[in-house]
C-alpha cells in the first residue's frame, strides 16, 4: 500500500490471489484467514483511499483443486467418449478401447476418466487390430486407482496448455458464482478474467 501511494496510484491489483482455480481459495501467502483475511486487506486499502482488484482465469481448473481430487466432479468437461474393450486391474498401464475418436490427438494432460479414477495416458496406438492407450499413469492427480470392466465408459477430458482441466457449462456457472460472491463480500472494485 505504501508503494502504491508513493507511485501516485489509486488501485492495487493482484495478478492472481488464489492457490488454485476452480474453488478459488485465497492464497495463504496473501491471507492466512481465507475470504475474511482477503476482505480485511481490501478494507485496509480502502481506508487509505486505494481500491483493490484482481485477475483470474475464469474457467480453468487446477488438477489439485477439489473439483478434481480426491473425487472428480461429474461436470468436468468431456471431449469424447469410448468404452473399455477389456477388464483392467489396478496395475494395468495399457488400456484397450473401442473407438479412436479424438483420443489420438495429444493435449497437455491427456486425461481420461473411468468411474472416479482419472488416468493420464501417453498415446493411442493401433496394434494387432486393437486400439490401445499406452503409458497410463493410474490414479492421476491423487484420484483413487480402481478395477474397471469391459464396457465401462472412458471419457476424454478437455484440458489446456496450462495443465488445467475445464468445467462444463453447469460447473462453470458454479465457479462464476464463487468469484462473484468473493468480489461482493470483499468489496473488490475491479476484476478481470482470462480463459
Amino acid at each position: 500500500l505504501r508503494w502504491t501511494k508513493a507511485a501516485g496510484l489509486k488501485c492495487l491489483y493482484s495478478g492472481n490471489p488464489f492457490i488454485s482455480w476452480g474453488h478459488f481459495m485465497v492464497n495463504p501467502n496473501l491471507s492466512d484467514d481465507g475470504d475474511k483475511g482477503f476482505k480485511k486487506l481490501v478494507d485496509k486499502a480502502c481506508v487509505q483511499g486505494i481500491e483493490m482488484g484482481f485477475h483470474t482465469l475464469s474457467n480453468f481448473i487446477h488438477t489439485s483443486d477439489e473439483y478434481v481430487v480426491p473425487v472428480p466432479h461429474e461436470h468436468l468437461l468431456v471431449m469424447d467418449v469410448t468404452v473399455l474393450t477389456n477388464d483392467i486391474s489396478a496395475d494395468d498401464t495399457v488400456l484397450s478401447v473401442a473407438n479412436e475418436n479424438n483420443f489420438a490427438i495429444n493435449c497437455s494432460l491427456d486425461a481420461i476418466r473411468i468411474g472416479n479414477e482419472l488416468i493420464c495416458y501417453h498415446k493411442l496406438v493401433k496394434e494387432e487390430g486393437k486400439l490401445l492407450l499406452t503409458g497410463c499413469t493410474r490414479g492421476a492427480f491423487g484420484t483413487q486407482i480402481a478395477v474397471h470392466s469391459a464396457g465401462d465408459r472412458v471419457a476424454r477430458l478437455w484440458d489446456h496448455g496450462y495443465k488445467t482441466l475445464f468445467p462444463d457449462i453447469i460447473l462453470q456457472g458454479e465457479m462464476a458464482k464463487r468469484v462473484g460472491a468473493l468480489g461482493a463480500y470483499s468489496g473488490i472494485s475491479r476484476i478481470s478474467f482470462d480463459g
